[in-house]
């Protein structure tokens, strides 16, 4: 039997849109809500309303063509710490995912709404993974302060994709696979994966390798210093560390082809600061290690930044000797939640109910 599977992933501006048979792709497009100066003031309910009514306008002026639609899945939000898997978005999970969380995320209009476009036409209503999937072991959640443990948060939905791919090259069950995967992107998230469970996640807002335009890890006794120096806002500090940091703080642009054209041009700066990059990222993959004990079958590169030869080459240059290397570039977010949507339509994977964890919740 095939499977109609219609699935959402929120952005800034717009709301890119799917419409699959299985995994195979009948058309892609991206949504726009409303110009910038129009977006509702009001919070993501306000902004739930806003992108519904424009995809129901866009529905209407392209029918689905796969026929009875099965599933309507949404790109997986923060909703507080719960275990990774596909979830059905039922009246509680909705509500939660349109409550003021401090790391509210515009990812959570996934789920909201493919319930608003499922109900009506007789559909499943799920989410992806949430970008807030809490498998940790308890010593990775210690900070050493105990007022700011780490925090479960990265792009979840790539890491889990690239295990799953990995262990299908491998011809393995993904259960049984462990490897250290990095999510290559504008924010670098890694993690250590064993038995099916994210059992060490380096959340990129907060520490890890630096990137295109975040900080990543930096050193906390001169950050402190420099918040109560008087020279920078806590808007200018949290523009540094996420923003305006990494390649873009050191070099003034995030664009990884001008980096190169800089590098080949001579700029040692440009050079030092890719090769930084590279560096630190496989920092992060020896210190994943240690969550798998050395006993790692793959490290795997995924993301966006994967499709570039020589970071690939040098990060594999600094691993290698841990696992083989193992890349999957790019990052279709689209074909991944449809990916799930089959497995639990088909009985592969049950859907996680929200309500059987929301005691996990940090309030």
């Amino acid at each position: 039997m095939a499977f109609s599977v219609l699935t959402l992933c929120p952005g800034a501006q717009g709301t890119r849109m799917a419409e699959f048979c299985d995994d195979v792709a009948l058309w892609e497009e991206e949504v726009p809500h409303a110009p910038p100066s129009s977006a509702p003031p009001g919070g993501l309910r306000e902004e739930a309303e806003v992108r519904c009514e424009a995809l129901e306008r866009f529905l209407e002026d392209h029918p689905l063509r796969g026929g009875g639609l099965h599933a309507v899945v949404g790109r997986g939000g923060v909703v507080g710490p719960v275990p990774g898997g596909f979830y059905e978005v039922d009246e509680a999970l909705g509500r939660h995912l349109l409550k003021d969380h401090p790391r509210g995320h515009v990812s959570n209009l996934g789920g909201v709404l493919a319930r608003a476009l499922a109900l009506p036409r007789g559909a499943r209503a799920l989410m992806g993974d949430p970008l807030s999937t809490e498998e940790r072991e308890p010593e990775a959640r210690l900070s050493g302060w105990p007022e700011l443990p780490w925090q479960a948060l990265g792009h979840v939905w790539s890491l889990k994709a690239a295990v799953r791919a990995a262990a299908r090259d491998l011809g393995r069950p993904w259960e049984e696979l462990a490897a250290v995967v990095v999510h290559l992107d504008r924010g670098i998230s890694s993690c250590a994966h064993r038995e099916g469970r994210m059992v060490d996640l380096i959340n990129p807002n907060d520490g890890g390798a630096f990137s295109l335009d975040q900080a990543g890890g930096v050193p906390s006794g001169d950050l402190a210093r420099l918040c109560f120096s008087g020279a920078y806002t806590l808007r200018d500090v949290r523009t540094a560390l996420v923003g305006a940091g990494g390649l873009g703080g050191y070099l003034g642009t995030r664009d990884l082809e001008e980096v190169h054209a800089r590098r080949k041009a001579g700029d040692e700066g440009a050079e030092r600061a890719f090769s930084a990059m590279a560096y630190q990222v496989g920092q992060e993959i020896g210190a994943l290690a240690v969550a798998l004990s050395g006993r790692v079958d793959a490290v795997i590169l995924a993301g966006p930044l994967a499709r570039d030869p020589l970071l690939v080459q040098r990060v594999r240059g600094w691993v290698q000797w841990i696992a083989p290397v193992l890349v999957y570039p790019g990052g279709d977010e689209l074909h991944f939640l449809a990916e799930g949507a089959v497995r639990v339509l088909s009985g592969e994977e049950r859907a996680k109910c929200y309500g059987d964890y929301a005691g996990m919740e940090e309030e």
